[in-house]
């Protein structure tokens, strides 16, 4: 069932744009997502595929742009980060895709995109996973799935590693990884 599937959909080739038209099969394949949610969402938009953007100050100087986009009445989200030296635009060929199956929601990373670029130096895989947890626990509703491009998969990773090394709970469901540099760090 799964080929036949896939070959309903264009492979793109870029490997992130591929994985996410795979995810798109996987959500058509009936993989079981809890529609527990109601009224939890966060982020709100309105169920028109428009584009909406903000900001999230993320303290010291800090604030983090942010894109959502697509189908966010149907309690399935995603949030998208890109890799080193890229932005929200880098989903945009995927964007509307997406949005027709979820509610999309592309983060820029600290100095990177629309994001703010701080004097401070502090760029590091630590910062950028702390700054990205402060979202996700701000923003993200529950069942929440985490698509991460080269870079921000390493940042996504590390992330999700320090959670749960904090004891802290995620409404992280699942996490995509795509051409992702990983390798032990310590924590």
């Amino acid at each position: 069932m799964g080929v036949t599937l896939l070959s309903r959909f264009r492979l793109y080739p870029d490997n992130a744009t591929g994985a996410l038209a795979i995810l798109s099969v996987v959500w058509i394949a009936g993989i079981q997502w809890s529609l527990a949610m109601s009224n939890t969402a966060k982020l709100t938009m309105s169920s028109t595929a428009t584009l909406t953007s903000g900001t999230f100050d993320a303290g010291k100087g800090v604030s983090l742009h942010y894109d959502i986009s697509g189908n966010c009445e149907a309690r399935r989200w995603l949030l998208l980060l890109h890799g080193f030296g890229a932005s929200t635009e880098d989903w945009a060929d995927v964007r509307e895709q997406l949005g027709e199956h979820a509610c999309v929601v592309a983060l820029d990373l600290k100095g990177h995109g629309q994001s703010s670029r701080p004097r401070d130096g502090d760029y590091s895989l630590d910062t950028q996973a702390e700054l990205l947890l402060r979202f996700i626990v701000k923003y993200c509703p529950g069942d929440t799935v985490l698509v991460a491009h080269s870079y921000g998969g390493a940042v996504a990773l590390l992330a999700l590693v320090k959670a749960e090394a904090k004891g802290q709970t995620l409404p992280i469901t699942a996490l995509v990884l795509v051409d992702v540099p990983a390798y032990p760090q310590p924590v």
